[in-house]
């Protein structure tokens, strides 16, 4: 079953391909490259029967020969971020990256390196806070990229085939991506060890290479100890040696990076279970097998990713108008209309003929309609009055006016007795009588 599941990841992804060879103009050739990133080691541990410097011999102890080594520089590794493509002449002039955190890669031995000029031009180092892989580096790396191949654009395609990680996916490398015309085809979820050219062919060579000038240097060293910037001039010289030294055409075409995947190697043949028989079509993929492509708890871009490819959207037609047809309605007549100047003859002419129109229409005009019939009355049923009928008048009438507003000074005053009579709210008090 495993086989089967990865036969139907590896044609989605094949298809897609296919469908993108399609849309490479005419005029341009297609670039394959393919890009994944590596850790490289700080420092490696020595293989059986190395051979030592003679100070670390002597001393010893117990008769056992060890390195002098930190627990950093074991646990420390620099980022390298390759880039592989089938033409040798791009090929040498593609930036390879390499990424070190601030711990492990001062500003001095960068700077150092950089003015030096042993490192070749198309090898760049990165001092970043850390060395793990983001969405704003890889949109910065882009832009390397693009600069790089601004002189063959006019002649190739740039066609990137990549792994499934969360940060290929970032919406700041899409855009980049798309703003330097770099298609993205992405390889199948759990099976870059099986179609990846950059883990099937390159980077088990590379490794070996930057282990063997590892052990030269640490056994040149007369502490037993290699500096970083050491170990990144091991990476230059290895990234000379193995990513242009050969040619990448062949790992692509045997991985079935090709038209209609002639070349597939045996290996993946076997795995999959796959005959040559069933062929891979040349179509967009389904929505089912991008679905087969990506990781099923990943949020998949469609939107952005099919926008590298500028689709041609299909026009929106608005449906005709339905034609009414009925009676034409007839002309408004215009009593005064105002042609040329107030005093030529034209204008009076014209005047006139339109006074003459308006009053044919009048004459034309129909009688006036007879008023309707009253309704009819029910029984018991009265009807309201109408203005023939008399409304009664001896109704009683009220004053209607509007209400003042009172002033800020207004203060009602208490009632007095010579206006409104005497206060029963409050007992009367007895007269007064002379003393005796």
């Amino acid at each position: 079953m495993l086989g089967v599941k990865q036969y139907v990841q590896a044609t989605a992804a094949w298809q897609w391909y296919n469908w993108t060879l399609q849309r490479v103009p005419k005029d341009k050739k297609p670039l394959r490259m393919n890009f994944d990133e590596t850790s490289c080691r700080l420092f490696y541990e020595a293989a059986p029967g190395i051979l030592g410097s003679e100070s670390v011999a002597t001393s010893a102890k117990k008769g056992f020969i060890s390195q002098q080594v930190t627990r950093h520089q074991k646990r420390g590794a620099l980022s390298l971020l390759a880039v592989l493509c089938d033409d040798t002449t791009i090929q040498s002039s593609v930036p390879q990256v390499i990424i070190g955190n601030e711990r492990c890669l001062p500003e001095g031995d960068r700077q150092a390196l950089e003015e030096s000029g042993v490192l070749m031009k198309n090898v760049i180092v990165l001092r970043r806070k850390s060395a793990w892989v983001t969405d704003e580096v890889l949109s910065q790396v882009v832009a390397i990229w693009g600069n790089a191949l601004r002189a063959c654009r006019l002649t190739h395609q740039p066609i990137l085939l990549l792994d499934v990680c969360s940060t290929h996916m970032g919406p700041r490398f899409l855009k980049a991506c798309a703003r330097w015309d770099i298609w993205l085809v992405f390889v199948p979820a759990k099976t870059t060890w099986l179609l990846q050219p950059a883990d099937t062919h390159c980077f088990a060579v590379f490794k070996r290479y930057v282990r063997q000038l590892f052990e030269q240097s640490l056994l040149a060293s007369s502490d037993g100890v290699v500096d970083i910037k050491t170990i990144i001039i091991h990476l230059d010289r290895s990234i000379r040696q193995v990513f242009q030294g050969r040619k990448w055409s062949a790992a692509f075409d045997a991985n079935g990076w090709s038209w209609r995947q002639q070349f597939v190697r045996e290996k993946i043949i076997h795995h999959c279970e796959w005959t040559r028989t069933s062929e891979v079509g040349d179509a967009l993929p389904s929505l089912d097998q991008f679905l087969c492509i990506f990781p099923n708890s990943r949020f998949i871009p469609l939107a952005d990713l099919l926008n590298h490819y500028k689709l041609e959207r299909p026009r929106l037609v608005a449906p005709p108008r339905p034609r009414v047809v009925g009676i034409p309605s007839e002309p408004v007549a215009i009593g005064m209309p105002w042609h040329g100047r107030l005093r030529s003859s034209s204008a009076l002419h014209l005047q006139q003929q339109a006074c003459s129109d308006s009053d044919e229409a009048s004459e034309t005009m129909p009688e006036q309609a007879p008023p309707l019939p009253p309704p009819e009355s029910h029984p018991g049923e009265q009807l309201p009055a109408t203005d023939e009928q008399a409304v009664p008048t001896d109704r009683p009438r009220f004053p209607v006016g509007r209400l003042l507003r009172r002033p800020r000074s207004f203060r009602p005053s208490t009632p007095s007795a010579s206006s409104h009579g005497p206060d029963v709210s409050r007992p009367a008090k007895a007269p007064r009588t002379a003393s005796p």
